[in-house]
């Protein structure tokens, strides 16, 4: 009687090292131009990928927009993933003055509008890894709705001392520090502090991430030359995407060496 043979290998749980949690599909869009996302895996709702970059294996998670979602997205993530480091990413807006549209941004601590500051871990804030991504080490001011207006970030900046401002970071870094996972957040200013978003852009975004195609189409409508802010806007967060991409690079290569 023959004893059945084992298979040669026991397929393993996806274990990523890397956990990157975005809002919006376009802050990811520079990454996909970089590795190859494996198939669409749901985690609680939230849209994942499985991946490697530098030899690191990464877990791309797409969250939505705003504070809850990307609290829930954090905690289904870790519970079903349990990744070494969290990355809170995507665009934001700037708030500092000396900080141009472009720059890419490493957070030395994360705060909600009101409330409490969390300091990001130390694992990636290293002289020089920022040397490497060359990135500015800055006060992250997480709020609850979006801040479009230049007089909107001057006063954010002058009640908080933020330096940039997103919706979800926040989230992020709090499950993390709760839960004793590693964490951090790069981000990439796509407005600078004097720049003002074109009316209305945030309506257009759904809760999930995606374009709301009637709100851009009554936006067209009432005014049309809306088009021509709306179009520089997209080419500059594909561009900022890229820069966000080439960030996250350094960081697998960073965490890579790491023992």
């Amino acid at each position: 009687m023959t004893t059945p043979s084992l298979p040669a290998t026991i397929p393993q749980p996806f274990r990523p090292k890397l956990a990157v949690l975005a809002a919006l599909s376009i802050e990811l869009s520079g990454l996909k131009s970089l590795c190859t996302f494996g198939p669409t895996v749901f985690a609680n709702g939230f849209r994942t990928w499985e991946s490697t970059l530098e030899g690191v294996p990464i877990l791309v998670v797409e969250t939505g927009v705003g504070f809850r979602r990307a609290e829930k997205a954090t905690q289904a993530i870790i519970d079903a993933y349990k990744p070494t480091v969290v990355l809170s990413v995507g665009l934001c807006g700037g708030l500092n003055d000396e900080l141009p549209t472009g720059q890419l941004i490493l957070a030395k601590s994360v705060k909600r509008t009101a409330g409490r500051a969390i300091t990001c871990s130390q694992t990636l804030r290293k002289e020089d890894l920022l040397a490497k991504l060359n990135a500015r080490e800055v006060q992250v001011i997480t709020a609850d709705a979006a801040v479009t207006s230049v007089e909107g970030k001057q006063a954010l900046r002058q009640s908080s001392k933020g330096d940039v401002v997103d919706m979800e970071s926040f989230a992020v870094v709090d499950i993390c520090h709760q839960r004793q996972v590693k964490f951090g957040v790069l981000r990439v200013i796509s407005d600078d502090a004097k720049t003002t978003l074109p009316t209305g852009v945030m309506s257009l975004i759904g809760e999930t991430g995606a374009l709301r195609v009637g709100a851009l189409v009554g936006t067209l409508w009432h005014k049309p030359s809306s088009m021509v802010d709306l179009w520089k806007l997209r080419n500059q967060s594909l561009a900022c995407s890229q820069t966000l991409a080439r960030g996250l690079q350094q960081v697998c290569i960073f965490l890579a060496g790491m023992k």
